[in-house]
């Protein structure tokens, strides 16, 4: 393995980041390899694993190379902008080429389908100097909202579970109610008018990876469309 050299790539991230008065949204990056792996295999939570990856790969963001930096960076990145990166990741590490199941809706066979990574696009990217919101709700409260990144990840997925996951996902975005710091109580008797329209200001200000992929079925012909809805845990496998 001597004098072995691991492949090297770049990309634009949709949204980036604000450093001072600038907007970084230039990534230098290598390829996955044996201690990405090992935490792929680890029992570490998904959203930390993920970034621990990133952080690793990680050559530069913009002329930022410290290896510190770069780790905060990765909690302050987007979720948008996340999975964009682990796409990036993914075409660098295993190639472009997608693999995956899904069923017809028609004839309700199981269908493999290939997707070309390389198509995946990030819609409505938030803008990195615009990540907070402020919203009056139906009720009349004040309600301020921040672009969910990987500490808001790390929190969804370390507090929801089948029980609470609807307002764990609220309160993962929300940074202060009425100018107070946000409390999880409150959120939670929040009425579903409200928690509806701050869920439809999420979708239209946190951008989203598009998955969407067309496929004919290879038993019966028909032709349908469809989202991958990409998962950390499997992402990666060959």
């Amino acid at each position: 393995m001597e004098g072995a050299k691991s492949a090297v790539g770049s990309c634009e991230l949709p949204t980036g980041f604000r450093v001072g008065e600038q907007i970084i949204t230039q990534m230098t990056f290598r390829e996955m390899a044996g201690p990405e792996e090992d935490l792929l295999a680890s029992n570490m939570a998904v959203s930390q694993k993920l970034t621990m990856i990133m952080a690793n790969c990680t050559k530069s963001i913009g002329d930022i190379s410290d290896s510190n930096k770069i780790r905060k960076m990765m909690d302050e990145m987007v979720i948008s902008d996340r999975w964009f990166y682990l796409v990036q990741l993914r075409i660098l590490s295993l190639g472009s080429d997608y693999k995956f199941i899904t069923k017809c809706p028609e004839c309700n066979h199981e269908d493999k389908v290939v997707f070309d990574l390389r198509e995946v696009k990030v819609k409505k990217a938030p803008k990195a100097d615009t990540l907070y919101k402020e919203l009056t709700l139906p009720s009349g409260v004040s309600v301020r909202l921040k672009a969910a990144d990987g500490l808001a990840d790390a929190k969804i997925e370390k507090m929801a579970n089948e029980s609470n996951a609807p307002t764990i996902g609220l309160f993962a975005r929300l940074t202060e109610i009425n100018n107070a710091p946000a409390d999880l109580a409150d959120v939670k008797q929040m009425s579903m008018r409200d928690r509806a329209f701050i869920r439809q200001a999420i979708e239209e200000h946190e951008g989203q990876l598009d998955e969407s992929f067309s496929a004919q079925c290879p038993k019966c012909g028909h032709t349908y469309e469809g989202e991958m809805q990409l998962d950390g845990r499997t992402f990666f496998s060959p």
